[in-house]
């Protein structure tokens, strides 16, 4: 299967969390230096990557997210990995 053909797929999002009642990065359960370090850069609120894939990833689910340049789809990834990184796999 290649790329193009995920694409166009029609996936259903699997709706685990309610990510409509999240406004704050506090409320995913981030804490200490990981939550520090996202208020010194400046992040206030999730971007809607962020609201999707974040709560998804802490959960340890494999997800594939697509969303314009500057969304935050870094931080969408790299949060949840940061915080598991001490976790035994």
């Amino acid at each position: 299967m290649t790329y193009n053909t995920l694409v166009d797929m029609n996936i259903e999002e699997e709706k685990t969390v309610e990510s409509e009642n999240i406004n704050t990065f506090n409320q995913f359960g981030l804490k200490g230096e990981l939550m520090k370090a996202i208020n010194d850069v400046g992040y206030e609120t999730p971007s809607p990557i962020q609201l999707k894939t974040i709560p998804l990833l802490l959960e340890g689910k494999d997800i594939v997210g697509q969303a314009q340049t500057g969304t935050g789809k870094t931080a969408a990834f790299a949060l949840p990995a940061l915080l598991r990184k001490d976790s035994p796999v």
